[in-house]
């Protein structure tokens, strides 16, 4: 093949991956069914940056920074409404170092995540649980 055929080729093939790449962006691939962002700052000091991202029954978890060196998260089923009382359980507790992230698989399509820089017990509204006591 001479090196102009090469040539050809080449941009032939490239544009075949552009057109396939915007074909996927259309259909919404490479994007996320739900993000939850969990940021609080102080003084213009983060305390908390967590990202975590969705898709289907897989979450990544993102812990950007914490003040504790860890963001904790605690997984539930669902969200609960506002209500009085809060009695889901967790599916997952997990505790990511900063700097780092974790996936995991076969989440619920509805899940509600909680995510403080320290290892204190919430319900699913992210409240802490009273002390039984």
């Amino acid at each position: 093949m001479s090196p102009a055929a090469e040539i050809v080729l080449m941009h032939a093939l490239y544009r075949l991956v552009a057109l396939l790449a915007f074909v996927a962006a259309l259909f919404g691939c490479g994007r996320h069914d739900r993000s939850i962002v969990h940021r609080v700052t102080q003084n213009g000091v983060d305390l908390l940056d967590s990202r975590v991202e969705i898709d289907a029954d897989r979450a990544r978890f993102d812990c950007r920074a914490s003040q504790s060196g860890h963001c904790r998260y605690t997984v539930f089923a669902r969200a609960c409404a506002a209500r009085d009382r809060c009695d889901e359980s967790p599916l997952r507790q997990l505790s990511v170092p900063t700097g780092t992230h974790r996936d995991l698989t076969g989440l619920p399509a509805g899940m509600a995540v909680c995510a403080r820089t320290d290892d204190t017990p919430v319900d699913a509204r992210c409240r802490p649980l009273a002390s039984s006591g």
